[in-house]
Formats: structure tokens, C-alpha cells, sequence
């Protein structure tokens, strides 16, 4: 089953079926204009296909306009510069396109190539126009609504997919606590500090502990401030050096001011340990992973590499899961960059103004 988030994104003035629409509202709205004689009434003496022909092209005219403007406001030349939501622009410009529309069906083809009686002075004219306005503003209603559906649905969606990531992220959590290879590692380092009464075992324990209790304390976090994840992240770091003595070196370089920044918690855990597991770690070859803030302001993770010839089976779980927390609770994605020396994962710092709420 693909895990790629559906989003439900139906519109109006793009539909496939749009010029069935457009002809059913023109012979609705000649029809219903009949119905209640208003050509009799006004004086308008337009044969039946003037009328028809009038109504449709209309239509036509006010749908196909907002069509070609609802695409201009979304591309992203324009959402780049506008303050404007493209929704309340369609909205605004629409008007203009139908009153556009009105007088050109008006003096170009009623008047000038049909030649038909449209009443006295400029009732005609005025008929058309607020036939025009009236049609835009049924069919931006309509495109309103459905907008808001999409919208609705899409959030729907969204939260469902980030409990399922959630979810993901709790059993990979567990699975982590019973990692046959961490808590090997882990504790035949701890068992040899032991056997040679080493005063740093009751520091590695206490560290061990810090790991896991963090882990437990935030599997339902959504998201953690970034001085929290790095306090967290201090005692895995002495785990991992006492593993590896001289083989490991992590530098941490965090201004003050983007420690109150929030960040998926265990993010950084994942990520050193991504790289740990990929690179070769000896004493002949030291791995060195830096943590800083880049030039973007986002949070970065950089390793030497010294990938191993023998590359361990890869689930990718770790990068993905990452990836779609940070997406689907703020619409951002981590940045990968492998430059053939130096493996780069940035993810990005949020606040609370970049944290969708569900």
C-alpha cells in the first residue's frame, strides 16, 4: 500500500466536465428567465436563439475567465509576492471578468452581429450586467463551498496520516527499548565497567537511563523544544563515546537563540545514529558529526563520509519518519545533501505560528 498522503483536491472552474455545467446553466437561466416572462416584460424583442446563445456565452465567458485567473493566482510567481489568499483575488477579479463579460456579449454580439431589439434605452444593457454579476456570484459561491470541502478533507487526511506516523513512531520507539543490538552494545560496555570496578559505570547507567526514560516521557510528543531535545541528547552522546572511545566525535554549535525552537523529538537521536550506521567508525577512521544551525536557520546534521563496504539492510524508516512528521505538522520536509565528503540532513526549527493544529 502507498504510504504518499491522497489529497483531495476537486475544482470547480478546471473540471473535466465544465462545458456540460456551462451549457446546463445557460438553458437553465433561459428557461427560468422565460418562465417568468421577463422578455415580454422588459420589452426585449431577442429571437430564441439570441437568447439562448446570450445566455450560454456568458457562462461561458465568467467560467473560462475564472479558470485561466484561478490558475495565475496559484502559480507560485504570484502566491511568492501576494499577501492575498488566491480564494478572496478570484473573488475580487471575478467581478470585473463577468461585468467584462456581460458588455461584450452585450454590444459585440447581441447588438453589433445579431442586431437585436434589447429594449428601451439601456435596460438591456443593465439586464446583462446584473445577469452577469449574479451568474459569478452563484458559481464563487459554489467554488467556495467546494474550496472549503477540500480544505476540510485534506486536514482530515492529514490528521490521519500523522496518527498513523505517530503510531510508527511509538512501535519504532518500543522496538528501540528491545533493540537487541543497542541494548547489547550498551550493556557489554556496561558489564566490562563493572568487571574492572570503573567509577564510570554508575555514569553510564545513569546516562543509559536518561535515554529511555526520555524516549518513554515523549512517544506521544508532537513536538519538543530543540534545548530539550539537546539535554536528551548529552547522555546518548556519552553512551556512544564510551562505545567507541576515540573513534566518535560530535560537535554541537547552537546559538542561544534557536534553542527555544521546537524540533521532533528523538529527531537527533535518529540522525546520529543514521550516521553511525552507514560509516565506517574506528580509530583509524574517526567519524565526526556536527550538529549546527545552517545558514537557512534550520537544524543540521553533518557527517564525515566513510561509508562501510558492507552496507547493513536498510529499512529507511528512520529519514521517512522524520521526514513526514515534520511535513504533515508544518507543510516543511527535511533537506538531504550528499556531496560525495560530507553527508547532510537539515530539518527544520518550527515556533508555534509554524505548527499546524488539528
Amino acid at each position: 500500500m502507498s504510504t504518499r498522503l491522497f489529497v483531495y483536491n476537486m475544482k470547480l472552474f478546471s473540471h473535466p466536465y465544465r462545458y456540460l455545467f456551462i451549457l446546463f446553466l445557460g438553458l437553465y437561466s433561459w428557461l427560468n428567465t422565460s418562465f417568468v416572462e421577463a422578455f415580454r416584460y422588459y420589452g426585449i424583442q431577442a429571437g430564441f436563439f439570441s437568447q439562448v446563445l446570450g445566455f450560454t456565452l456568458i457562462c461561458l465567458l465568467i467560467w473560462e475567465g475564472n479558470h485561466v485567473m484561478e490558475y495565475l493566482l496559484e502559480s507560485k510567481t504570484l502566491k511568492k509576492y501576494s499577501k492575498v489568499h488566491p480564494a478572496v483575488g478570484l473573488f475580487i477579479i471575478s467581478q470585473l471578468i463577468a461585468a467584462i463579460a456581460g458588455l461584450f456579449v452585450y454590444f459585440v454580439v447581441i447588438v453589433s452581429l445579431l442586431h437585436e431589439n434589447m429594449g428601451q434605452g439601456y435596460i438591456g444593457l443593465k439586464l446583462t450586467l446584473l445577469f452577469s454579476l449574479r451568474v459569478n456570484l452563484f458559481l464563487q459561491c459554489i467554488n467556495a463551498i467546494i474550496f472549503f470541502m477540500n480544505r476540510y478533507k485534506q486536514k482530515e487526511l492529514e490528521a490521519e496520516e500523522l496518527r498513523r506516523i505517530n503510531t510508527q513512531a511509538q512501535l519504532q520507539a518500543i522496538r528501540n527499548q528491545v533493540n537487541p543490538h543497542f541494548l547489547f552494545n550498551n550493556l557489554n560496555v556496561l558489564s566490562t565497567l563493572v568487571l574492572q570496578k570503573n567509577q564510570d559505570a554508575n555514569t553510564f547507567i545513569e546516562a543509559f537511563s536518561s535515554v529511555y526514560r526520555y524516549i518513554l516521557k515523549n512517544r506521544d510528543t508532537e513536538t519538543v523544544p530543540l534545548q530539550t531535545e539537546l539535554e536528551f541528547i548529552e547522555p546518548y552522546i556519552y553512551l556512544l563515546k564510551t562505545r567507541f572511545v576515540n573513534s566518535l566525535h560530535v560537535e554541537l554549535d547552537i546559538p542561544d537563540q534557536y534553542r527555544e525552537k521546537h524540533i521532533v523529538p528523538a529527531a537527533l537521536q535518529l540522525l546520529i545514529e543514521n550516521a553511525i550506521k552507514h560509516n565506517i567508525v574506528s580509530s583509524g577512521n574517526p567519524l565526526t558529526v556536527k550538529v549546527f544551525v545552517n545558514e537557512e536557520g534550520w537544524l543540521a546534521v553533518q557527517n564525515n563520509l566513510q561509508e562501510k563496504q558492507e552496507k547493513l539492510p536498510s529499512t529507511e524508516f528512520g529519514l521517512y519518519n522524520i521526514n513526514q512528521r515534520f511535513r504533515l505538522l508544518s507543510g516543511k520536509e527535511i533537506k538531504i545533501n550528499n556531496d560525495g565528503s560530507f553527508f547532510t540532513v537539515a530539518i527544520p526549527l518550527l515556533t508555534a505560528i509554524d505548527i499546524k493544529k488539528y
